[in-house]
């Protein structure tokens, strides 16, 4: 699975990732692995975000409509959900991580 992957719009190019076909070499070089998900079971990722977690993470995401796979979601140590209200049932891939890559990240301290 890609660990990043990303590209402009209309842009064919990738930016560098790593394809990770076996997820336990990532929890064996310390990683701690979570997965966005909007299935249950899993905590709201501000309730994850907010508590004691390591400092190595690597998150997991899958693919627009389908994605994670049931099997990527088993390999996850953690299973993280960004909460959405009214009929909306998922965000663009972007906005997702981009949320995500916020709240985990270095916690700030805003004036």
């Amino acid at each position: 699975m890609p660990v990043a992957r990303v590209n402009g719009v209309g842009d064919p190019r990738l930016a560098p990732y790593r394809d990770v076909p076996e997820p336990e070499l990532v929890r064996a070089a310390g990683f701690t692995r979570v997965a966005l998900t909007p299935r249950q079971p899993s905590e709201t990722l501000e309730r994850y975000a907010a508590g004691p977690r390591s400092a190595r993470l690597a998150l997991m995401v899958g693919t627009e409509g389908a994605g994670l796979t049931p099997a990527a979601e088993a390999a996850a140590d953690v299973r993280v959900s960004i909460p959405m209200s009214g009929d909306v049932d998922s965000l663009n891939l972007g906005v997702a991580l981009g949320i995500a890559l916020f709240m985990l990240g270095p916690r700030r301290v805003f004036p």
